[in-house]
């Protein structure tokens, strides 16, 4: 059942949010205008219908929550139409692509987590004026060289293997 605010003419949702309970997958993603902070205001007013057709689909908030037996989505951008299209054709090759990239960013993570504390120190002695500007520069780049050839193996398949290429991106 829906409420109005007769001050604002904005719905509120009353005690019964079973709409809102039922099960629905979640955004994919994050999308600049994405509607999944307003669902439960924007779920509860939409009518049973058999077809679905999301002509600017973004994160896919409200296509994803919706309950419809065909649901078609399009979209402007065409990276985004693009990453839907390998999800729904189940593409091997992207969905590879993706795990390289999971296990990449793991290992960095890893990386980092490893070094915190002398990374924490090389932070703290510039933030207090005991290291300058080069200084902390140098000593992380000492560290990017420290581990260059793993950074480049982890993400080999998608970027530029030219180590000396990616510090001076770093050094920029």
């Amino acid at each position: 059942m829906i409420e109005y605010d007769q001050t604002t003419l904005w719905p509120k949702v009353a005690a019964d949010e079973s709409v809102l309970r039922a099960e629905r997958l979640t955004s994919l993603l994050k999308w600049a205008g994405g509607k999944e902070q307003e669902l439960k205001y924007i779920l509860p007013l939409i009518p049973s219908f058999d077809t679905y057709y999301e002509p600017f689909v973004g994160g896919g908030a409200v296509f994803f929550s919706i309950q419809s037996r065909k649901k078609f989505i399009n979209d402007k951008s065409p990276d985004l139409f693009n990453l839907y299209t390998m999800i729904a054709k189940q593409n091997l090759d992207f969905f590879q692509a993706l795990n390289t990239l999971l296990l990449g960013w793991q290992r960095v993570s890893e990386i980092v987590d490893g070094c915190a504390t002398h990374l924490l120190n090389i932070y703290k002695a510039y933030s207090i004026d005991k290291n300058s500007l080069e200084e902390m520069r140098s000593s992380l780049l000492e560290f990017v060289r420290q581990y260059a050839v793993e950074f480049n193996t982890m993400f080999e398949a998608f970027f530029d293997k030219d180590t000396g290429n990616f510090i001076r991106e770093l050094q920029r």
